[in-house]
């Protein structure tokens, strides 16, 4: 299970609560541990009230007993759009931090440049970005250079920070180059 989840994320999880050798409190536990977003829904013939009870108390979303499989679509349609709802709604949330912290920080700050730093670090850490590259054109705008750069704080991307640095990108040249060249933001 442990491999299983590393791997790849299920939209829901289905178990039976009595396994052989591996209780579903346990395959609870560990998806709670390695997949806390996706619900967990126990089916079941030998669960118990206090059992089930028990399984919402640790966070499986519900449970449908064996002889009353017809309420298992229903359960799935309302697991998987609460959580959607719970995602869009921290997704809200993360947004509104985000907002806050560069108003505060523009606010905070006596000119743009010294405000740089501050800001990049705030939206990574919202966001959950490794990284943030400010790039400027050159006076003659033949090519663009690396004015600041933040990184999370590990030696490969201090590295990598440190490489930025030194770069010089032509119009058209990498995703900077081509938002450069093309005056349209790049997603990736």
């Amino acid at each position: 299970l442990r491999d299983a989840l590393t791997d790849f994320e299920p939209d829901i999880l289905l178990a039976d609560f009595t396994m052989p050798g591996f209780g579903g409190l346990e395959a609870l536990k560990i998806a709670n541990e390695l997949r806390p977003n996706v619900p967990f829904v126990f089916v079941s013939g030998t669960i118990g009230e206090e059992r089930a009870i028990e399984a919402l108390r640790e966070g499986a979303s519900d449970y449908v007993l064996k002889n009353n499989l017809a309420r298992l679509v229903p359960v799935l349609r309302r697991a998987l759009r609460e959580t959607k709802e719970h995602a869009a709604h921290i997704k809200a949330q993360r947004q509104l931090a985000t907002q806050y912290a560069v108003a505060r920080i523009l606010s905070e700050a006596g000119a743009f440049e010294e405000a740089i730093p501050r800001l990049f670090k705030a939206i990574c850490e919202h966001e959950g970005f490794v990284s943030a590259t400010l790039w400027q054109a050159d006076p003659d705008a033949t090519i663009l250079r690396c004015i600041d750069v933040w990184t999370k704080d590990t030696p490969e991307l201090t590295e990598f920070a440190a490489r930025i640095r030194e770069l010089k990108i032509a119009p058209n040249m990498g995703l900077a180059g081509r938002a450069w060249e093309t005056r349209q933001p790049v997603w990736v």
